[in-house]
């Protein structure tokens, strides 16, 4: 879920467990960040999320996002 914030702070994620499943929100101030550029964060950092998954005995460094 995105949220823009009114407030004048950086981007954040917060990331939380309900039940079986991890859930986050990512929160942003609209005046120094727009929605495409977070909509692509949140896109790229799923698909590190899901590659430390598959490669769990890889250190984070070392994770290849590209494949």
């Amino acid at each position: 879920m995105l949220k823009s914030l009114e407030v004048d702070n950086e981007p954040t994620i917060l990331l939380f467990d309900s039940d079986d499943e991890i859930r986050g929100e990512v929160n942003f101030p609209l005046d120094r960040v727009s929605i495409a550029s977070m909509e692509s964060f949140g896109r790229n950092f799923l698909l590190f999320i899901r590659a430390l998954l598959r490669q769990p005995q890889e250190r984070v460094k070392d994770i290849a996002l590209l494949q």
